[in-house]
């Protein structure tokens, strides 16, 4: 499915005109009419971003290149692979599943680590999480 079908796809889905999508993301109603008929090939990454966000789909499945629409699949790319070569992949099972919780369940999530942070047979040489783990 090509992105201009996704997003009017996703438009639907949530019930709101393109006039509203637009006024949420920030781009003109003719932006997003261009878009979904695939008369502008280049979307600006923070317009994706910004649009993936409020769909609450991966940008990948958004432009088309992917199926999946979990946001948890969107943790791609070099970074990854750099805090999985150093922290292993437990660090990227637990942001994958940290992507899935709405933000009650993250503030549960880093209350109860923050929790295992203050006993010491689950921590190592002293360290200690910051007293503030709630999420923004």
């Amino acid at each position: 499915m090509k992105m201009g079908d996704r997003m009017r796809e996703l438009r639907r889905e949530r019930g709101i005109t393109q006039e509203e999508l637009g006024h949420l993301i920030g781009v003109q109603k003719s932006a997003i009419r261009k878009y979904e008929k695939g008369t502008i090939k280049s979307i600006k990454q923070d317009t994706i971003q910004k649009m993936s966000k409020f769909f609450n789909v991966n940008p990948c499945y958004l432009m088309g290149m992917s199926d999946n629409r979990n946001l948890a699949h969107s943790f791609e790319g070099d970074y990854m692979e750099r805090i999985k070569a150093d922290y292993g992949d437990g660090v990227t099972a637990l942001l994958n599943r940290f992507s899935l919780l709405n933000k009650s369940g993250k503030n549960t999530l880093l209350d109860r680590a923050g929790e295992l942070c203050q006993l010491p047979q689950y921590t190592e040489k002293g360290d200690s999480l910051l007293s503030d783990n709630s999420v923004a």
